[in-house]
């Protein structure tokens, strides 16, 4: 009976994912669930198909870089495995970080699709068009999580008044680990003081066209998360948790209310970062140059803490046996997961910045990292 049961949902599954028309010489060795044989993305600029953006003449003129002991010439292929046509008309360039290993496809393509529906763009709409540059989308109306209201009073000492005491301050725990996480859109940066090697991006270095990393930080202060800095320093009425950063030279505080609403960092601080960075190219080589992104690094930071979180919560608990900490860890948890689909690592500052970026590829556009390079490996 099982044996039959499944042999009926497999030719269930194999009747809904083919297409009619398509003959068994059609498929990918292992037939319909291994996939429909797909074009090579076709190119514009004289590339091999399959490989857009690597344009034979400036291969020809690129240098010779080294990555992970293999040379390679920029805007060339790499090694990498050819990016597929996933459906007919397709603009969806679906890259993965394993086309460096093995030529992987995407779960959907021309097979599982069931309609196409095709936006109708006159010569009209383009024309009344407008763009809004570095505008990001927000959060709704209901973000973010707000708790209960701080101006809650105790009258009595019953056990009724505890439960309720640890209700609500179970709540502002919540809303303290929901509102701690970058809003949607703010861009990371592995762009930092000190940072080299493995990962950094040749050309690229932390600092102004006049001045290097060290000297800003030791000039003006170093901005660093409140629990890093030299002393907690908040503005009157605010509480710590509403703070981003803090520059504790300069006594100043940049808040999750300015991150949210892309302010740049405050006065008298000079490199005045709204998030997007700030960049300077070398006088004498414009392919060359300096970025400063301390609001970037830090959004990158949190990304990394809220993942170690659920784990150190997790741990606390087992020690503990307090149910506040299994507590604390599903609520990391489920703020992470609710915001994974949006983190893009191809969007990083240190990935928009230069072309190649870190390992000398391009990861932003041509070679776009589909893995989560955010997280530790």
């Amino acid at each position: 009976m099982i044996v039959r049961t499944v042999s009926v949902l497999f030719l269930t599954m194999t009747a809904v994912t083919t297409p009619r028309s398509a003959r068994p010489d059609k498929f990918e060795i292992g037939g319909p669930l291994a996939g429909v044989r797909l074009p090579l993305f076709a190119t514009q600029h004289g590339e091999e198909p399959g490989y857009p953006g690597c344009i034979p003449e400036l291969i020809r003129e690129a240098k010779t870089v080294e990555d992970m002991g293999n040379a390679y010439r920029q805007w060339g292929p790499q090694g990498q495995a050819p990016q597929w046509q996933i459906y007919d008309g397709s603009v969806e360039h679906w890259r993965a970080y394993m086309f460096k290993y093995l030529p992987v496809r995407s779960f959907f393509d021309r097979q599982s699709q069931l309609k196409n529906w095709a936006a109708a763009m006159s010569s009209t709409a383009w024309r009344n068009s407008t763009s809004t540059p570095r505008t990001r989308v927000g959060t709704g109306p209901n973000w973010p999580w707000t708790a209960t209201p701080e101006s809650t009073s105790w009258s009595t000492t019953s056990a009724w008044t505890t439960c309720l005491r640890a209700r609500h301050d179970r709540l502002h725990k919540d809303a303290d680990i929901w509102n701690a996480f970058p809003p949607v859109n703010a861009q990371g940066s592995s762009i930092r003081v000190g940072h080299g090697g493995y990962g950094s991006i040749q050309g690229v270095r932390a600092g102004t066209d006049k001045l290097t990393g060290e000297q800003i930080d030791q000039r003006y202060g170093r901005w660093a998360p409140p629990g890093k800095a030299e002393e907690m320093n908040t503005r009157d009425g605010e509480e710590a948790e509403a703070v981003f950063l803090t520059n504790s030279k300069l006594d100043l505080v940049y808040t999750y209310d300015d991150l949210r609403n892309n302010r740049p960092l405050p006065n008298p601080y000079p490199l005045q970062d709204d998030g997007a960075g700030l960049y300077f190219s070398d006088a004498d080589n414009p392919d060359t140059g300096a970025a400063w992104t301390p609001i970037g690094a830090r959004v990158h930071d949190l990304y990394r803490e809220y993942y170690y979180n659920v784990g150190r919560s997790l741990a606390k608990y087992k020690k503990s046996g307090d149910p506040n900490d299994a507590h604390d860890a599903a609520i990391t948890l489920v703020r992470f997961a609710h915001a994974f689909p949006t983190l893009d690592f191809s969007e990083y500052l240190s990935n928009t910045v230069h072309d190649p970026g870190p390992f000398g590829r391009d990861a932003s556009c041509r070679r776009r990292f589909a893995a989560a390079n955010f997280l530790p490996r």
